[in-house]
C-alpha cells in the first residue's frame, strides 16, 4: 500500500518508528504543553493554540509518546534467539 503525495511529507509526524523522531516529537510536544500552563498570558488564546499542538506532537497524552518511545528502542533492538543462551546452566551453578 502506497502512502499518498500529501501524506509523505508529514510521515515523520504520524508513522516514523526512529528513535530520533520519537525523541524530536516528544520535546516539541512538552515544551509546547509546558508553554501553554506556564507562560504569564493577557489572553487564552496561545493556550488554545499550543495545548492542541502539544498533544498532536505527542500523537496523544505523554504516556502515549512515552508507549511509542518504548517500542521504537524495542523494535531497534534485536529479537530475543529461540535457543537462549547455551551457557545459561553452568552460569547457575
Amino acid at each position: 500500500m502506497m502512502a499518498s503525495p500529501l501524506a509523505r511529507p508529514l510521515r515523520w509526524l504520524l508513522a516514523d518508528p526512529s528513535l530520533m523522531a520519537h525523541l524530536m516529537r516528544g520535546a516539541a510536544g512538552l515544551c509546547a504543553i509546558t508553554l501553554s500552563f506556564v507562560a504569564p498570558w493577557n489572553s487564552a488564546w496561545p493556550a488554545l493554540i499550543l495545548l492542541p499542538f502539544g498533544l498532536l506532537m505527542l500523537r496523544g497524552c505523554p504516556m502515549c509518546w512515552l508507549h511509542g518511545t518504548v517500542c521504537a528502542i524495542q523494535a531497534k533492538s534485536p529479537p530475543p534467539s529461540s535457543q537462549g543462551n547455551p551457557d545459561a546452566r553452568n552460569q547457575l551453578r
